[in-house]
């Protein structure tokens, strides 16, 4: 069972948080309950850039840190 949402704080920016119930048992019952099961990131929206940064635990060795850039080359209309 998996449950999440996120956050619109306007239309440019989000947050989002979510939790894994089987991973947190699984991790939990391997030694590593610290975050285990919880992912949570945000991002924003700017005109043509685009940021976001996310966190999750999917493994008792290490964490996942992603961080994302993104561009649209299109011209706004």
């Amino acid at each position: 069972f998996v449950l999440g949402g996120e956050w619109l704080i306007n239309d440019k920016f989000y947050v989002g948080m979510g939790y894994n119930f089987r991973r947190g048992y699984e991790m939990t019952a391997a030694g590593s309950s610290h975050a285990a099961g919880l992912s949570f990131g945000g991002g924003a929206n700017l005109k043509r850039i685009k940021f976001h940064l996310a966190y999750a635990k999917y493994h008792v060795s290490a964490p996942t840190l992603a961080f994302t850039i993104a561009y649209n080359f299109a011209k706004e209309q």
